[in-house]
C-alpha cells in the first residue's frame, strides 16, 4: 500500500514477490484503489519472467491420486513436439488404424445380427408356447368333458355304441319289426312329400308332369319346370331328345 499521489500517480517502488507457482511465465499485477465500501482497480500490468524460456516449464509433482504434494515439489522440463518416423510410416500406422476400426464395426455389427437373431427366436418361441398353451387349456376342456361321461372307469361312447348295437341286431336277426315299419313309414311318406312337391311345381308353371304328353321334348320341360327361359319353338333345338 503506497499513498495518495495527485489523478496521475506514480510510483517508484521495489516489491517482492514470493512465487508459489514456478510453472508460470507471466506475473500479473493489478492496482487497487482502496476505498471506503470497495476497492476501485486503477490498472493492471502482465510481466513476462526472464528465467523461464520458451519450452521450459517447471511442473508441479503430484501423488497417484493426482493431487499435489504438500511440499510442493517442482520438476524442471524442456517440452517439444517431435515427429519419430517418415511420412510412409505415418500413413502405413493410420492404415493399420483404420483396419483395426473396420474390423471392430464389423464385429459390432455381427453382435447386432446375433443379438436379433437372439430377440427374433425368443419372440417365436413365446408365440409357439402360447399356442401350446391354448391348446392344451382346450384339450384340458375336452378331458373334462369326457371324465362327466366316464362310467366305473371306462369311457362311453354312446354314438359309437348304438351303432354296434344295430350292426349286431342285423347280423343275428334280432332287429325290433317295429322300428322297421316306422323307418319304412318315413320313407314312404318322405316319397310321397317329394311327389306332391314336383306336382305343385309343374301345376304352377302350367305344365304336365313328365309322364304325360306335353308336345316338348324333356329337356324344355325340365327347364320350364325349373323356371328358366325356353328357347323359341320356330328354332331347331339343340338337344338330341324325342317330344313326348
Amino acid at each position: 500500500v503506497v499513498e495518495e499521489n495527485g489523478y496521475c500517480p506514480q510510483w517508484d517502488e521495489d516489491f517482492e514477490f514470493t512465487l508459489e507457482q514456478k510453472e508460470l511465465d507471466i506475473l500479473c499485477l493489478k492496482i487497487y484503489e482502496k476505498g471506503a465500501m470497495k476497492d476501485t482497480i486503477l490498472g493492471q500490468a502482465a510481466i513476462p519472467l526472464p528465467c523461464v524460456r520458451n519450452g521450459y516449464r517447471n511442473i508441479v509433482l503430484r501423488d497417484e491420486s493426482g493431487l499435489r504434494i504438500a511440499s510442493h515439489p517442482t520438476l524442471f522440463l524442456r517440452i517439444s513436439q517431435e515427429v519419430c518416423g517418415s511420412f510412409q510410416s505415418l500413413k502405413a500406422q493410420e492404415a493399420v488404424v483404420r483396419r483395426r476400426r473396420r474390423e471392430v464395426n464389423k464385429k459390432v455389427q455381427d453382435l447386432m445380427h446375433e443379438v436379433d437373431t437372439i430377440r427374433n427366436a425368443a419372440v417365436t418361441e413365446e408365440k409357439r408356447q402360447a399356442k401350446l398353451e391354448k391348446k392344451t387349456g382346450d384339450y384340458k376342456n375336452q378331458i373334462e368333458i369326457n371324465n362327466k361321461g366316464r362310467f366305473c372307469g371306462v369311457w362311453l361312447n354312446l354314438k359309437k355304441m348304438g351303432n354296434d348295437v344295430k350292426d349286431c341286431k342285423a347280423c343275428f336277426g334280432l332287429g325290433d319289426e317295429e322300428e322297421e315299419d316306422e323307418e319304412q313309414e318315413d320313407d314312404d311318406k318322405e316319397k310321397e312329400k317329394n311327389e306332391q312337391n314336383k306336382i305343385a311345381v309343374f301345376q304352377q308353371n302350367n305344365y304336365k308332369p313328365h309322364d304325360q304328353p306335353t308336345g316338348f321334348c324333356d329337356c324344355l320341360t325340365r327347364r320350364k319346370a325349373l323356371g328358366e327361359p325356353l328357347e323359341s319353338l320356330d328354332q331347331p333345338r339343340g338337344c338330341d331328345c324325342l317330344i313326348s
